[in-house]
């Protein structure tokens, strides 16, 4: 019994170490253009719109590496959320209008809809020089945030560790 829980512990531990990265969606925020953590553990703003609103993505897969369908550009400006554009890499067509039909073309949407932790990097891929930001959002709104870097984690992650 004990070899099938260290079994068990093994395969969730481990499982993501398999898994493609997945592409990230984009934050543009104080002229930086970031990247969103999106995955199996971290989805896309776009896709809890959805799922919130029980609608079928229109997007679909286009690689192991982009299980969604599409990359949204995301900005955070005066505090707020906001979808840009949506690229479903398959035309060179901005398809945010056919999502959101209520909006004009030159607006861009709020995430208001969005309530969450954003966990944004510097680097499209891991990199331990990179920063890390945790954005909290509610209804589209910053509520805090927070900036830091692998190497803190790892620090905090250690201290925490030795209890």
């Amino acid at each position: 019994m004990k070899n099938f829980f260290v079994m068990l512990f093994c395969i969730f531990a481990f499982s993501d170490l398999f898994a493609t990265e997945q592409a990230a969606d984009i934050l543009l925020y104080e002229n930086n253009e970031l990247f969103l953590a999106t995955g199996w553990g971290h989805p896309s703003p776009l896709e809890t719109y959805f799922l919130q609103n029980n609608i079928d993505s229109p997007f679909e897969m286009l690689s192991t590496g982009n299980y969604r369908g599409f990359i949204a550009t995301w900005k955070i400006c005066n505090n707020k959320l906001y979808i840009t554009k949506i690229d479903d890499t398959k035309s060179e067509e901005n398809r945010l209008h056919d999502i959101f039909t209520d909006i004009p073309p030159d607006k861009d949407v709020l995430a208001g809809w969005f309530s969450g932790v954003l966990q944004v990097t510097s680097e499209r891929f891991y990199s331990e020089n990179g920063d890390v930001y945790y954005f909290h959002i509610r209804k589209g709104v910053v509520r805090d945030s927070v900036k830091t870097n692998y190497k803190e984690l790892t620090e905090i992650s250690e201290k925490i560790s030795d209890g």
